[in-house]
């Protein structure tokens, strides 16, 4: 099972989210204007000058489909398509989009062809009474109402699939802690032993651009062919240089 989805991707679940959002809310402000049409083709038949408030009823149902196609165009930029530059999705943030186009998809299918069902009913208020006519809009609105609330839904949800860019360190800092590094000293005299020396390599607060800088060791000839640090410090625990504070 877990092939199977990681041959479809992260990416082909977030297009397969944003196309079923745009083709059912598209297929419910169909269902719902198409009622609509009915029913207004019947009264304008018998009263053209009704015609106008019929045709705002009619486009009610059709906001739907806008919204699904604002859905996709919104999936489509998060995902760098329409920049030419696709984001490379986990399985994980591709279902993510999925989920956040649900609500949507099956929202703004449901809630177009309830409202188309509404709108087809209040043209009978413009028949009747035609000075009522903004009564049926009320009715209409209150389901668009639960339209405009499932892509506010799926707009909080998506947040979660979203991919963010690491924070990055502003210029002319360093982020990195004072890293150790050990450096060989050859003795000045012939024979001589090669010394390690401990040195500590930081960030200084006034190089340029936050480069990091190496402090040079003392260097100081000993008998036995040792090298001395910094001070004439020995063995390990031996540093050439404190960082800034």
């Amino acid at each position: 099972m877990y092939d199977f989805l990681n041959a479809i991707g992260g990416m082909g679940f977030a297009i397969l989210g944003a196309a079923l959002t745009v083709g059912l809310c598209c297929v419910g402000s169909a269902k719902g204007t198409g009622l609509v049409g009915e029913a207004a083709a019947g009264l304008v038949s018998e009263d053209p000058d009704k015609s106008t408030k019929c045709l705002i009823l009619q486009v009610l149902p059709g906001t739907q489909g806008l919204y699904g196609f604002v859905a996709l165009f919104i999936v489509l930029l998060q995902v760098g398509l329409m920049s030419g530059t696709p984001v490379d999705l986990t399985l994980t943030q591709g279902m993510s989009f999925f989920a956040a186009c649900i609500p949507t998809a099956i929202g703004g299918w449901l809630s177009a062809k309830f409202q188309g069902r509404v709108a087809a009913a209040s043209v009978g208020i413009v028949a009747k009474h035609p000075e009522a006519a903004t009564k049926g809009l009320i009715f209409c609105g209150i389901v668009e109402f639960y339209a405009i609330l499932e892509k506010a839904a799926r707009d909080a949800s998506r947040t979660s699939g979203e991919p963010r860019a690491a924070p990055t360190a502003p210029a002319g800092s360093s982020s990195s802690p004072a890293s150790s590094s050990s450096l060989t000293i050859p003795s000045d005299r012939p024979g001589g032993s090669l010394t390690q020396l401990p040195v500590k390599i930081c960030a200084s607060a006034g190089a340029a651009g936050g480069e990091k800088t190496e402090p040079a060791p003392v260097r100081s000839s000993s008998p036995g062919g040792r090298t001395a640090g910094t001070a004439g410090a020995e063995g390990a625990n031996a540093d050439a240089v404190d960082c800034p504070p």
